[in-house]
């Protein structure tokens, strides 16, 4: 059952905290709480072109970015904004590929370099830049940035991944690297549902069987393929191991949840709008990011 929750276009979302789903819409960030019939609690200020965010637990800050890098810094719930208008000087930044930790964002910027972001005045830093190499996406895991290199002529290449720990100071001491054969495809970074797990695709030609999506297990230094990429699971979201090995697999037509080890579609969900989403909100149920709208559906 389709139960819609907004009517204006939203392209994706995420829930934040147990109670609170933040849905990203063409110039703004919009703060829902589940627990109280989905009412508005926060309206980021408007930026030009499509919004996203990231959110980080611990402090509470939520970042708001466009895909031209100007960005904007709020401390929750109050849904204070603490900074003016930011620069980031990166494009098309994805939520899971940015880091943080006490004054400083980091993410890879336009450049293909490393770049520091200084929340106390709005400056940022280039580093790690490399004349062979790109900085693809940062995975952060507690005080460790993995951060993945690629070649940046467009031939046969590896990912190079290298590790630094994040001192009390903030800056980055390198702690080792390695390079990844077959070849793994960055370009598209996502949390597990536990917020631990990221999951990234591997590019065809490599040891797996096609394309898949594979979990990165950093402490282990590989990755494990999870389930092929399809036409039919072009995008994957909200996949999970720890609760209950579903995944939501969405085009621009349908959404299914499905169970990883079996295959079964557990749940199909067609709301004759174009599809931009989904995601999961709790074991049973998820929402649907739509041109039309947004949709709670329960499973």
């Amino acid at each position: 059952m389709l139960k819609k929750i907004i009517k204006k276009r939203a392209y994706e979302g995420n829930k934040i905290e147990d109670n609170l789903l933040f849905v990203t819409l063409q110039t703004q960030i919009v703060g829902l709480d589940m627990n109280n019939g989905y009412k508005q609690i926060f309206l980021s200020d408007k930026l030009s072109n499509m919004c996203n965010f990231y959110y980080d637990k611990d402090t509470k800050q939520l970042l708001v970015y466009n895909t031209s890098g100007h960005a904007y810094l709020y401390q929750m719930p109050e849904g204070k904004r603490l900074s003016q208008k930011l620069y980031l000087r990166a494009m098309d930044l994805q939520p899971d590929s940015i880091a943080h930790k006490g004054d400083y964002y980091w993410y890879s910027d336009t450049n293909f370099c490393l770049r520091r972001l200084d929340i106390k005045d709005g400056s940022t830093k280039q580093i790690l830049k490399d004349k062979e190499r790109r900085v693809v996406n940062v995975i952060q895991v507690a005080d460790r940035l993995y951060i993945f290199t690629d070649m940046r002529r467009e031939i046969e290449g590896y990912v190079k991944i290298l590790c630094y720990h994040i001192d009390e100071n903030g800056d980055l001491k390198y702690e080792f690297e390695w390079g990844e054969r077959p070849y793994v495809f960055m370009g598209y970074v996502r949390r597990d549902f536990d917020r631990k797990t990221v999951i990234v695709g591997a590019k065809t030609y490599t040891k797996y069987v096609g394309d898949y999506y594979v979990a990165f297990e950093p402490e282990n230094k590989r990755f494990v393929p999870i389930y092929p990429i399809t036409d039919e699971a072009w995008e994957l979201y909200g996949h999970t191991m720890l609760e209950g090995n579903k995944i939501l697999a969405a085009n621009p037509k349908y959404v299914k949840v499905i169970d990883i080890p079996s295959r079964k579609v557990l749940a199909k969900y067609e709301p004759e709008e174009t599809i931009y989403s989904a995601t999961f909100l709790t074991k049973n149920k998820g929402a649907i990011f739509t041109n039309r709208g947004v949709y709670e559906f329960t499973f």
